[in-house]
């Protein structure tokens, strides 16, 4: 049987990590701003998948939207 005490510890982190959230921020732009740009990033990734031989999955596609974000100066900071 495996250690009562790791498991409890490996639990505890498990939970505080998952009490933690990311959100976009823009140095000049407000937050109404954030889902125009998202939505052009989610339109010009889709646009090149689709002109792939081989369309993008669903995680790689999310990691693109996130680099052209990141692109259009957004960065996910911890609240």
């Amino acid at each position: 049987m495996r250690n009562p005490v790791c498991l409890s510890v490996l639990v505890a982190c498990f939970l505080l990590g998952a009490c933690s959230s990311t959100e976009w921020a823009h140095r000049y732009k407000k937050q109404e701003e954030f889902l125009y740009d998202y939505n052009k990033c989610d339109r010009a990734v889709t646009e090149q998948s689709n002109n792939q031989a081989m369309p993008f999955g669903a995680y790689q596609q999310s990691i693109r939207v996130d680099q052209c974000l990141q692109k259009e100066g957004w960065r996910k900071v911890r609240r």
